[in-house]
């Protein structure tokens, strides 16, 4: 049995799932509740695309666009804006988007279905195979036996720049015979 290091965990999780991921996880019998992974939150994504709207309405209110429309700072700003849509944009998207994890599986929830996914549905947990920072940022992939996959995103949360609920994800796999990259 693998154990997580004590540097390495999270604070507590949530006590319990919502009403209908507990009872799909009850009925799948995936035992105790561990904790939830999501993609975060799109008021914030939002909050932060406003700020660079601001920062760049206020530059041009002051004039300095007017005399260097090209000049390396605006274009920073423009690239930070598009960015900061692009980011509001995909965590709206996915912002009932959710990995519940349990014991024995985790459940999936996109786009307002719940699916169960118990640890034999489970083929590997996969690398991060770059940074999708405009699309939602790093995310590791869960692959299962049908050939489907689920994202899992990476939020780290630890000192050392871990992961603890990855980490959880990927003892839990070990455990029950399922390949970690």
């Amino acid at each position: 049995m693998s154990e997580i290091p004590q540097e390495h965990q999270a604070p507590p999780p949530p006590t319990a799932p919502p009403p209908d991921v507990a009872g799909v996880a009850s009925a799948q019998g995936l035992g105790p509740y561990s904790g939830v992974r999501t993609w975060g939150d799109p008021r914030e994504a939002w909050l932060m695309a406003g700020v660079a709207v601001a920062v760049y309405l206020v530059v041009a209110a002051v004039g300095i666009l007017l005399f260097h429309p090209l000049a390396a700072g605006v274009v920073l700003l423009l690239i930070w804006i598009v960015t900061s849509v692009g980011r509001a944009i995909v965590l709206t998207r996915r912002s009932g988007d959710a990995v519940h994890l349990f014991a024995g599986g985790v459940v999936w929830c996109r786009g307002g279905q719940v699916y169960a996914v118990p640890w034999g549905r489970a083929a590997r947990l996969g690398q991060s195979t770059r940074n999708r920072a405009v699309s939602g940022g790093r995310r590791f992939p869960l692959y299962l036996v049908d050939g489907s996959m689920i994202e899992v995103p990476f939020r780290p949360d630890l000192k050392d720049g871990r992961d603890s609920f990855l980490l959880r994800l990927a003892a839990l796999l070990r455990e029950n015979g399922r390949q970690v990259d």
